[in-house]
């Protein structure tokens, strides 16, 4: 997957993760707008120091005009898909990206995910814990809650 390049990267949620992303595409020479629907203390500096600008929530027309100037929408993880700014995005044709097409897309590494209800964090301990004497380079990474 290669990343757009017919306009800034939409932000939508700057929770941790789109955070990073931010900062990445930053370091990359990309570049994003931001917007979050309820913004908490501390985000529009971390946005800042990551190049960019918090945006406010724009209106259903805003938000049609923003998308069409985007080359793709990177929703916070666990967005819903119901939400107005996916739909936007889905009737647009804007490409939807997570954080993992952007990985993929920078870092040629093997990966292994883990996910699902309970357990992740064993899971991915006992499986970098077997990877690492084969690789000797192995990372756990993501929410690993030791």
């Amino acid at each position: 997957m290669i990343l757009p390049t017919g306009g800034p990267v939409l932000l939508w949620g700057m929770g941790a993760t789109n955070r990073a992303v931010a900062a990445a595409l930053h370091r990359r020479g990309h570049r994003f707008v931001a917007v979050d629907d309820a913004p908490e203390p501390g985000m529009r500096r971390a946005v800042a120091e990551a190049g960019g600008a918090l945006q406010p929530p724009p209106t259903d027309d805003e938000l049609a005009e923003l998308m069409s100037r985007c080359g793709a929408f990177l929703p916070t993880p666990g967005l819903a898909d119901r939400h107005r700014a996916m739909r936007v995005a889905l009737s647009a044709g804007t490409p939807v990206l997570s954080e993992f097409d952007l990985a993929g897309a920078w870092d040629d590494r093997p990966v292994v995910a883990v996910t699902g209800t309970n357990g992740k964090t064993t899971v991915t301990t006992l499986v970098a814990a077997a990877l690492a004497p084969s690789s000797g380079a192995v990372a756990a990474a993501g929410e690993c809650h030791r």
